[in-house]
């Protein structure tokens, strides 16, 4: 069963409860990603060290749930900024998750596709804050947002591109969080160009309005593409015309790119149901969109979750493991919905 925080109050509110709820289940993370790493402790803190730096510069509130969530787990501040980190001191691309958006049904959908140890670990944060603004997201403990949504009907997802040169900005799991308090789109443009570059991923915010925009951080360069057709649209790991970004999984995100863009085209407008459907594809046997849990270095790497959410209709639906096994659903509402439905 899909542990699920329910926490409410400021950030900092939100950060102990998650620390102290799930403070066993970010341990086990974190016995986790030191067998990833590869490297003692005193490394890896002089690794995340810059990052913790800008985080508290650019995204002081995030920053401050971060620092909150390793208080109430009795953890040091900076092996939960690690976890926040994690993507930008890794740098290579080792997963396949495939992202989709149709604009036409606000339907914004993912996997999320990494190390199947992480399977039993996902927790859902079901937070809302002291204004009544309530985020929902898929995470690891410890992490304070990945793939998710809100009460506004903005929601976010994320796909991971390989580092070409070093990551140097703040970490995109930073931004994710900061990106799930904006009330639109044009807010979370704003937000964006605010935090920078310096990230690899391609970072996908619809709204319920139909406005949506793939922002591609490339390192130092950020690319944005902004849908004013209505055709809905696919992205893997890799940019189409900067190759290495695909690292050692281009062939396979570049499979997994044919095979979505294929699924979608003609395809009537997408709801939860369609969307989980596409991303539930296995017709490319070498480069599924659901991938079987495989060994990678001694490990299993394969698709962890699913999440498809419908921002029209205000639907999270969240699914687990390569099978998508039906693990939690709710339907958002803001405490004071009528003040923040512009």
């Amino acid at each position: 069963m899909i542990r699920v925080g329910q926490f409410q109050g400021t950030r900092v509110d939100v950060g102990l409860a998650h620390g102290e709820e799930f403070g066993p289940l970010i341990r086990e993370v974190i016995d986790i990603y030191r067998l990833v790493f590869g490297r003692p402790d005193d490394v890896l803190r002089e690794l995340v060290r810059p990052f913790e730096h800008r985080t508290r510069a650019s995204a002081p509130a995030t920053a401050s749930e971060i620092e909150a969530v390793a208080s109430g787990a009795g953890l040091p501040t900076w092996w939960l900024y690690l976890l926040n980190s994690r993507s930008e001191i890794m740098g290579v691309v080792r997963d396949g998750c495939t992202a989709i958006c149709d604009p036409r049904s606000r339907v914004l959908a993912q996997t999320w596709d990494w190390l199947g140890a992480l399977e039993s670990l996902i927790v859902v944060i079901d937070a809302t804050d002291e204004r009544g603004h309530r985020i929902v997201t898929m995470t690891e403990p410890g992490i304070t947002a990945k793939i998710g949504m809100n009460c506004c009907g903005l929601g976010v997802s994320m796909t991971f591109l390989d580092a070409v040169t070093p990551a140097d900005g703040v970490p995109v799991h930073v931004l994710l969080a900061e990106l799930l308090h904006c009330t639109s789109v044009d807010e979370a443009r704003q937000v964006t160009a605010a935090i920078g570059s310096g990230r690899y991923a391609h970072v996908m915010v619809a709204d319920r309005t139909g406005d949506a925009e793939l922002f591609r951080f490339i390192g130092p360069t950020t690319r944005t593409e902004r849908w004013i057709g209505p055709n809905p649209i696919g992205c893997t790991n890799h940019v189409v015309d900067v190759p290495a970004t695909g690292g050692d999984m281009l062939d396979n995100s570049t499979r997994r790119l044919d095979t979505v863009s294929r699924l979608l085209s003609d395809q009537p407008p997408l709801d939860v149901g369609s969307a989980m459907t596409i991303l539930a594809d296995r017709s490319d046997g070498t480069a599924p969109i659901a991938a079987p849990y495989t060994g990678y270095r001694g490990v299993a790497v394969g698709t962890v979750a699913t999440v498809a959410m419908d921002l029209a209709r205000l639907r999270f639906d969240l699914r687990l493991g390569p099978d998508q096994v039906p693990a939690f659903a709710a339907t958002l509402t803001c405490l004071h919905a009528s003040d923040r439905s512009g």
